[in-house]
């Protein structure tokens, strides 16, 4: 055993098995933190996001990066952000993350990262603590 709650590791399965379900539930992980998310679903070009992000004055960017490959869009995308709107914090997450921390964060030039759900969950609070100003994210 982990240590961790009987309920996180079946958190942990239920993402390895169904990404939807997993993305369910770190909305509702951000609902519970006081955070207003929109999905905007896979493939967008980064001026949709970019425009999104602007209507809503968002205040956060989170990226679900589940392959390799999708790596360098994320960061490509994470570049054009913080050049429209540099004091936008922003999460990647995903699989693709695994055990590659600090340095990989550092290459895509993101705020904060976590390679599964668990992370999320565990790393959640400290971010919303972290996040300056009254529109955290």
């Amino acid at each position: 055993m982990t240590g961790s709650p009987p309920y996180l590791d079946y958190y942990d399965r239920l993402v390895k098995m169904d990404r939807a379900a997993a993305l369910a539930l770190l909305d509702a992980y951000l609902a519970d933190g006081g955070v207003a998310v929109h999905m905007l679903g896979e493939g967008l070009p980064a001026e949709a996001v970019l425009g999104l992000m602007d209507q809503v004055d968002a205040g956060w960017l989170c990226l679900s990066c589940t392959l390799d490959i999708h790596l360098p869009d994320a960061a490509r995308l994470i570049r054009r952000v913080r050049q429209a709107r540099p004091d936008v914090r922003v999460a990647v997450g995903g699989a693709a993350l695994r055990d590659r921390g600090e340095p990989l964060r550092r290459r895509l030039a993101a705020d904060f990262t976590a390679p599964n759900l668990l992370g999320v969950r565990r790393d959640l609070p400290a971010w919303l603590r972290e996040t300056p100003g009254p529109t955290a994210p």
